[in-house]
């Protein structure tokens, strides 16, 4: 009788590396999408990362969390932004889920960006990184 693999796998539970793995800090990776052995786009601590990524990002969310604020607003609170990369950036945040736009018609038209809930989540992170890089920076 011939054996294939794929009828050998059919009647056993068979799990991956990364699944059965049993030292798991269960504070730090409660769930299985954090279980990986090498970074993934699907990893919750990577996708936090990809919505905080580039230099002027997190400036730009601070900004937000004064208030909403008007595209010429956020330019002029961070004069030394180039309007691409002011762009760049909001328009990652919307892709993200962090940031909304909303535009009012007029004459000239009006735009607010405000941050979402999401957006508004990332507050404690950034605050932590904030003291965590105090005291890095001594040593870094």
């Amino acid at each position: 009788m011939a054996f294939s693999h794929k009828s050998s796998q059919d009647d056993r539970n068979v799990t991956n590396q990364t699944e059965s793995y049993r030292g798991w800090d269960m504070t730090l990776v409660p769930g299985m999408d954090g279980r990986t052995l090498e970074p993934h786009h699907d990893c919750p601590v990577e996708v936090a990362l990809e919505a905080l990524k580039g230099r002027w990002t997190t400036l730009v969310l601070r900004e937000l969390m004064h208030g909403d604020k008007s595209y010429g607003a956020l330019s002029q609170s961070l004069p030394k932004l180039s309007d691409k990369v002011l762009t760049d950036v909001l328009t990652h945040l919307r892709k993200c889920g962090v940031v909304s736009r909303t535009v009012f018609r007029g004459f000239p038209n009006r735009t607010l960006y405000r941050l979402t809930a999401t957006g508004w989540e990332i507050r404690p992170l950034l605050i932590e990184l904030y003291r965590t890089g105090l005291r890095m920076r001594k040593s870094c």
